[in-house]
């Protein structure tokens, strides 16, 4: 199997502009965007959605209301900031929390549990050229 790869760390190069050209002129092909942040290749490709595949990538922390005591722990532990203390309950900012895990390891209730977070989403995909894989960070293909 041979396999072609182009990429390049400059933005408006003409990388996907290539690709799609290859794309049409290449025979035995699987076309592939690499690119979750901006994936451009879609535009080009015009995919018909086929299916699509979460991708969890991190954790966030989590503490049940109902097993937490209190102490405080968790808010001394978490060198992120990401632990508030409202009335004497403590929650979880998702966005500050960057799921390390050491509030989980603090704590001595057990309160705090680690859940897995969808980051986006990988597509695979029938385009105007064969068979395409294509990934989207959350928000940016949501189905």
């Amino acid at each position: 199997m041979k396999e072609l790869v182009v990429l390049s760390g400059k933005g408006d190069t003409g990388k996907t502009t290539l690709v799609a050209s290859l794309a049409g002129a290449l025979q035995r092909k699987i076309i592939v965007d690499c690119d979750v942040d901006a994936p451009d290749l879609p535009v080009l490709l015009e995919p018909k959605t086929g299916r699509v595949f979460p991708f969890t990538g991190g954790k966030k922390a989590r503490i049940d209301q109902k097993v937490c005591n209190g102490c405080g722990e968790c808010l001394r532990a978490c060198r992120f900031g990401a632990i508030l203390e409202n009335n004497g309950l403590f929650e979880v900012d998702p966005i500050r929390c960057e799921g390390c895990g050491v509030c989980k390891l603090a704590c001595p209730s057990n309160a705090v549990t680690l859940e897995d977070q969808r980051n986006g989403e990988y597509i695979v995909a029938n385009s105007l050229f064969g068979s395409f894989v294509y990934g989207a960070l959350r928000g940016m293909h949501d189905s």
